[in-house]
């Protein structure tokens, strides 16, 4: 099940994360544990995350690489150490959707974000080339992405360009 895509204005919001550069076919087996070894990292600090664990896509090449941060939002900024590093969600406009089922199915769920963009003449903070992305995120509502089921929520949110020419 999706929901109608929507678009909401949203502030920015500190994370704390992993980036990793992984081929898109090893995504779900390589990325979901880092969930595990964030979690870990934030209870040795005392620190709750303040939201949903997601994967912020940063650049997806043409070879089928991509790389992305595995996070957790946090209330505050906080310092990294090494592996584990401090990011920021910028600020803006982003469309969305949530979606309900496997992740199996994400691609396409995303897919259709992309194209009810397209035809509602929304533009998407991209680089030229469309590789890197200001903000492209899945976040997992109701469990880390390890626990993939039927009943799993994934928020699709991508940032919309500030100089968008659809009006809003």
């Amino acid at each position: 099940m999706i929901t109608e895509p929507t678009q909401q204005v949203r502030s920015e919001q500190p994370y704390i994360g992993i980036r990793t550069r992984v081929q898109m076919r090893n995504l779900p087996v390589t990325a979901p544990p880092l969930f595990l070894e964030l979690l870990t990292w934030l209870e040795k600090q005392g620190i709750t995350p303040c939201g949903a664990g997601f994967f912020r896509y940063l650049v997806m090449d043409r070879n089928e690489q991509m790389t992305l941060d595995v996070g957790f939002p946090v209330t505050h900024p906080i310092a990294g150490d090494g592996r584990i590093q401090a990011g920021t969600l910028p600020a803006g406009r982003y469309g969305s959707l949530i979606y309900t089922g496997t992740y199996a199915s994400l691609a396409e769920v995303t897919d259709t974000l992309l194209d009810w963009g397209e035809k509602n003449g929304i533009q998407w903070q991209t680089s030229e080339d469309g590789m890197a992305w200001g903000a492209r995120i899945e976040f997992y509502l109701n469990a880390e992405s390890e626990n993939n089921t039927p009943n799993s929520k994934t928020e699709v949110a991508i940032l919309i360009a500030e100089n968008n020419s659809d009006g809003h």
